[in-house]
């Protein structure tokens, strides 16, 4: 199991000047992803306009009257990968809002976030090779079980894929500071470590329930995939991996294979694995490998894997 009695994140966060009540801490995590958002849609505001309305179908729909037309052209547009890309840069914009607000109000350190400078390369290459090997074994798993076909896109659009890449890195790390760097650290303060790190991942999946194609099972491996995050940051009491293996496993399923991430368009990627057929149980169907029973199993090997894994150190508090 995992100790918690040496690690620098929550013994850092208890010297914060602002640890506020249990309630009060989920009410301000929803104020900062809130602003984080409204944030990040003021970035998105002016190329979504520009793309909508200079989309010859939208235009014609609007003319002729046809508003579902117009609808639909208006969501295409939301999906060019031009689009969905800025949409990634602009999650820079949750990271900003979650280190002023840990450090300008709770008075928290960049380190007890979990984001020290020492060894920081090291660490986020061992997370993104481990997040990478998740999703391409669970790709591989999916083939040889005839539900996932496979074949190398006619054209590999390479600066698109260095974009992704680097989209792809700033949203994973966003995601990460928002619900484990701040939110569970802090939670941490006021309650077990366990129970902070399951509401911390039940919020991870809630922050993905308008996504397109959520199902229960979605939110259920979503629950998961945070407490996998969740206890890798406190089994290697760094933030760095766990932004790695969030980051990698995006990149891996949207632009290497080709699979919708959490119900998002497809991307340009290297290859393409199709779902085989309308049966969704074990590869997610719409949503992606996260709304099947495959990721499900290696989701729970990985959490087992990682609390069990032998940890140098006294055990004290453990999850």
């Amino acid at each position: 199991m995992i100790s918690i009695k040496n690690n620098c994140m929550p013994a850092l966060a208890r010297k914060a000047k602002f640890q506020p009540k249990l309630i009060i801490q989920i009410l301000m995590f929803l104020a900062v992803f809130g602003v984080g958002n409204a944030a990040a849609s003021v970035i998105m505001i002016v190329p979504m306009v520009i793309g909508i309305f200079g989309d010859p179908e939208f235009l014609s729909g609007v003319v002729s009257g046809d508003v579902r037309s117009a609808i639909s052209a208006a969501m295409s547009v939301m999906e060019k990968p031009w689009i969905m890309l800025i949409s990634l840069f602009a999650t820079l914009a949750t990271t900003v809002v979650c280190i002023v607000y840990c450090c300008k109000i709770e008075k928290r350190s960049m380190a007890s976030m979990g984001l020290r400078k020492s060894g920081w390369l090291g660490r986020y290459l061992k997370g993104f090779a481990i997040g990478t090997a998740m999703l391409l074994l669970s790709a591989l798993v999916l083939w040889l079980m005839g539900d996932l076909d496979f074949a190398f896109a006619e054209r590999v659009p390479l600066l698109y894929l260095l974009a992704f890449f680097v989209g792809f890195v700033i949203q994973g790390m966003s995601e990460e500071v928002l619900v484990r760097g701040f939110f569970m650290v802090s939670l941490g303060n006021r309650c077990h470590t366990a129970i902070a790190v399951g509401i911390s991942s039940v919020a991870f999946a809630l922050l993905h329930l308008a996504n397109p194609g959520i199902s229960l099972l979605a939110l259920l491996n979503l629950t998961l995939f945070g407490v996998f995050m969740a206890v890798y940051v406190l089994r290697t009491d760094d933030l760095w991996g766990a932004c790695a293996i969030h980051s990698a496993w995006n990149f891996a399923q949207g632009n290497l294979v080709g699979i919708r991430v959490s119900g998002m368009a497809q991307l340009p990627t290297l290859a393409i694995m199709n779902p085989v057929g309308e049966q969704s149980l074990f590869h997610g169907g719409a949503f992606g490998l996260e709304g099947g029973l495959i990721v499900t199993v290696v989701t729970l090997a990985a959490i087992v894997l990682t609390l069990f894994l032998p940890k140098k150190g006294k055990k004290t508090e453990t999850v």
